[in-house]
């Protein structure tokens, strides 16, 4: 079926000239923001630039998918002066008028509001150009073409209007909507953040989020620092973009980015509700850091990959916050357990590395609040109360004190003193981790050359305070054979 195209049948549709004074002031265009689906902005000696809204109600920049996401505070708040811009208005038709650039609005449905701009402003006025149409034909009727019945469509505009008003418009748009994106590098870094890897060549750390919980998997897999991961996660907040490179203005060489200096990735786990139920979906941001782009400034390049690949400059002085050392992440926590939740102990030789069964009981249980020896056909033997300071003291450091210090490496003059099995009220083992004492090598200054308490657990070991669980220690001595003696 053939449509012919029509455009302005009525007399209200059709542009309108001559020299009567219509003019009436006003808004400079009407519509609902809601119902805003693109703007696009066209000058002869730029690229076009459009910004879209996706299914899901953000916009981006270019390309619905791959775009680059625009600031939402941003775009609000241009929108809100676009709707209050205000002019006199006339359909007069102006022949001296030449547009610089045009700014157009495609609302839903196939309605299109075009703002034809000019280069300057005079007394802060500018002279606008502004002109709306339907972009979809609507069928109006039925007719013949060439003795053959046909739909005749039109393609619905209002008259154009040349509107005097002040220059926001100009002032939004000057610098092209690339300047609406959003800076931030990281954007959404809340409770959706699951993973993050910090790459540095020879150096790398993962660290991943299950529920409320984080830990660091590589290099060793133990629970993280939170206090460290909160650092990180602001540090990740605040880096953003001081500039965005057009696509083929520079090289890999160029930049850098040929053998990056180091590999930032996060990934968030985004859940959306479907009329299907919820969907999963990972949302990967990894950031590569070139070269810096002078000596003396701030700026260093990074490529930043989401959906699409973007060249940036980013802030040298914020980079340098990140700390790509694995210890920095793991928790200076031997037990992650409370205090009140431990109700069992035992004590083994250091040098026993049975696996533990399923039969494993403890030696020693807490009832009440008394601690007691188990025996094999007799009741609970309660310490006496030297004893239970001693447990009471151990089990302070270990469950909620800090360790001074975290080696991956195994410290100078560590002595093994016993293996040490933790449980809770139902007899289930909840850590099995080996005490020791070591010297601390000169380089923390509160514990050089100072004997100290330390744990080693998951390959990780932590180095306390001089003095913390000392009587903790004294226990230890007298309940494992063989344990080391006091270091001197």
């Amino acid at each position: 079926m053939v449509v012919v195209l029509a455009v302005g049948v009525a007399a209200l549709l059709l542009l309108r000239g001559g020299g009567t004074d219509d003019s009436t002031f006003g808004p400079v265009i009407e519509f609902d923001p809601a119902r805003l689906s693109e703007i696009r902005l066209t000058s002869p000696d730029t690229v076009p630039e459009r910004i879209l809204r996706t299914p899901d109600g953000e916009w981006r920049y270019q390309d619905p998918e791959t775009g680059w996401a625009i600031n939402p505070e941003r775009l609000r708040a241009a929108l809100e002066l676009v709707r209050e811009a205000k002019g006199e208005s006339t359909t007069k038709p102006d022949p001296g008028f030449t547009p610089a650039r045009t700014v157009i609005f495609v609302l839903e449905g196939g309605r299109e509001i075009a703002v034809d701009l000019p280069a300057t402003t005079l007394a802060g006025r500018a002279t606008m150009r502004v002109r709306e149409y339907d972009s979809t034909p609507t069928i109006v009727g039925d007719g013949t073409q060439q003795g053959k019945p046909v739909k005749v469509a039109v393609q619905r505009s209002s008259p154009t209007r040349m509107v005097v008003g002040d220059g926001v418009f100009l002032a939004i748009f000057r610098a092209g909507l690339g300047e609406w994106r959003d800076p931030r590098l990281f954007p959404g870094l809340g409770p959706d953040v699951s993973r993050i890897t910090l790459d540095a060549g020879e150096t790398r750390v993962v660290l991943t989020r299950t529920r409320s919980a984080w830990a660091l998997v590589e290099p060793v897999r133990v629970p993280a620092s939170v206090p460290a991961v909160e650092r990180l996660l602001a540090t990740l907040a605040a880096l953003h973009s001081t500039r965005f490179i057009p696509e083929g203005d520079l090289t890999a060489s160029q930049t850098g980015l040929d053998a990056p200096a180091g590999i930032i990735e996060v990934v968030l786990a985004r859940r959306t509700q479907t009329d299907g139920g919820i969907r999963s979906e990972d949302v990967t941001s990894r950031l590569r850091l070139g070269s810096a782009t002078d000596l003396l400034g701030d700026g260093r390049f990074a490529e930043i990959e989401r959906g699409g690949r973007h060249l940036v400059v980013t802030s040298r002085s914020i980079l340098e916050r990140l700390v790509i050392t694995p210890t920095e992440y793991i928790s200076r926590r031997t037990l992650h357990v409370a205090r009140a939740d431990v109700a069992g102990l035992s004590l083994l030789p250091a040098e026993d590395t049975t696996p533990l069964g399923a039969d494993a009981r403890p030696a020693f249980i807490r009832t009440r609040d008394r601690w007691s020896a188990r025996t094999e056909d007799a009741p609970p033997v309660p310490l006496n109360d030297e004893q239970a300071r001693a447990v009471a003291d151990l089990l302070s450091e270990l469950c909620e004190a800090d360790a001074a210090a975290i080696r991956l490496a195994r410290p100078a003059s560590y002595m093994p003193m016993a293996r040490v099995l933790v449980f809770d009220a139902a007899g289930s083992p909840l850590e099995d981790f080996e005490l020791a004492v070591s010297r601390g090598d000169g380089s923390e200054g509160g514990i050089a050359d100072r004997w100290v308490l330390t744990t080693k657990l998951g390959g990780v070991y932590r180095l306390y305070s001089p003095g913390a669980g000392a009587k903790g220690l004294e226990w230890v001595r007298s309940i494992v054979p063989r344990a080391p003696p006091s270091p001197p």
